[in-house]
């Protein structure tokens, strides 16, 4: 190789050095904005949840009061029906005289409010959601084994479910459930011949 091959050989190699370290510096330069731009967007997405979390709060606070109305109406009725105080639906005892009732209320919510097992648990004495998963199935069980229970529980239904439309409903009116045309029209649909 002459020299004049070894120069242009040595030019061309501190070209790609220069264009490598150029290249380098750019990606520094990119991941150092990358970086920058991360920060913010987890400074917006701090920022969002914040605001959600507020909102959040202030629904769970207006609904929160509603929630707990509903569920004190639904256990005074069940400890009505069963001849318990609301508070041994409440407490933590595993009577059966209290868990039969309990699970009552729990089935009661769960089926005609929709409310989560988390919600449920919070409002019924700060349980865990586990152990309103539990009542639900005790109680189906129940209901599947015992027709006094189901009766007892179809009744019970009728009443949480007429006092959450705001509907009149008699102690003895166990004829049938209320459905869409009795919500609609206020009147009882006619017993079919």
């Amino acid at each position: 190789m002459t020299e004049r091959d070894e120069q242009a050989m040595n030019a061309s190699i501190e070209q790609y050095r220069r264009e490598i370290a150029e290249e380098r510096r750019k990606l520094a330069e990119a991941e150092k904005q990358a970086d920058e731009a991360r920060q913010r967007l987890r400074v917006l997405r701090a920022g969002e949840r914040t605001e959600l979390n507020r909102v959040r709060d202030a629904e769970l606070e207006r609904d929160g009061a509603e929630r707990k109305r509903v569920c004190e109406e639904v256990c005074q009725m069940v400890a009505r029906e069963f001849g318990v105080q609301v508070a041994d639906i409440y407490s933590h005892s595993r009577e059966l005289r209290f868990t039969v009732p309990r699970q009552a209320a729990i089935q009661l919510l769960a089926g005609l409010c929709h409310w989560s097992s988390n919600h449920i648990a919070q409002l019924l004495g700060g349980r865990h959601h586990s152990s309103v998963l539990h009542g639900l199935a005790k109680m189906q069980a129940r209901r599947l084994a015992d027709p006094q229970v189901e009766a007892r529980m179809v009744r019970l239904e009728m009443r949480a479910e007429a006092m959450l439309r705001g509907l009149p409903f008699k102690a003895d009116d166990t004829r049938s459930r209320p459905g869409p045309k009795t919500l609609r029209t206020g009147r009882r649909p006619r017993e079919a011949a």
